[in-house]
């Protein structure tokens, strides 16, 4: 994994961002977990842009699989292989929030990877709420939060800001 997320924020694609909204629906009371995918060599200085995603299978076992999740790294490896030749690279991850905050865990923190864009879903029975995105710095090991916008042929859509903090 060679890529940086260097921007402020992130630009996702509608139809992506309705794929990871279903799939981690899908998971509940489990945390669901995925990779962000970007274009290689996108010259992207204050926003990333993903196009793509990839579900990932949560290998955390039992009751962990309730409020953490796990990518098996061979998994992840060789999936990284497959999507270089396509054309992309991984930006970041994605992975849900089981009726609890969109922000990260201490667990979270310990797992990232710094400058890379780390993607968390609040979910409740009733709803997925708007993602928050946050990237862990190289200087302190701080989490710091990245704007979201909605990418919609080429036009940039603001998620609202009206929605329920979780």
């Amino acid at each position: 994994m060679n890529s940086n997320v260097t921007g402020t924020s992130i630009e996702i694609d509608n139809t992506v961002l309705e794929g990871i909204r279903s799939h981690v629906a899908g998971q509940y009371p489990a945390e669901a977990c995925g990779v962000l995918l970007k274009q290689i060599g996108g010259s992207e200085v204050t926003t990333v842009r993903i196009r793509q995603f990839c579900m990932a299978e949560n290998c955390s076992q039992g009751s962990d699989s309730l409020d953490s999740y796990r990518i098996n790294p061979l998994r992840l490896f060789r999936m990284e292989q497959y999507w270089s030749e396509l054309g992309f690279e991984v930006a970041g991850f994605y992975h849900s929030h089981p009726d609890r905050r969109a922000v990260p865990s201490d667990r979270d923190l310990d797992g990232m990877i710094p400058e890379l864009a780390y993607m968390i879903f609040s979910v409740t029975p009733e709803s997925v709420y708007a993602p928050r995105v946050w990237k862990k710095t190289m200087s302190d090991g701080s989490a710091v939060e990245m704007r979201v916008a909605a990418a919609k042929q080429n036009n940039i859509l603001t998620i609202p800001g009206d929605r329920k903090e979780r």
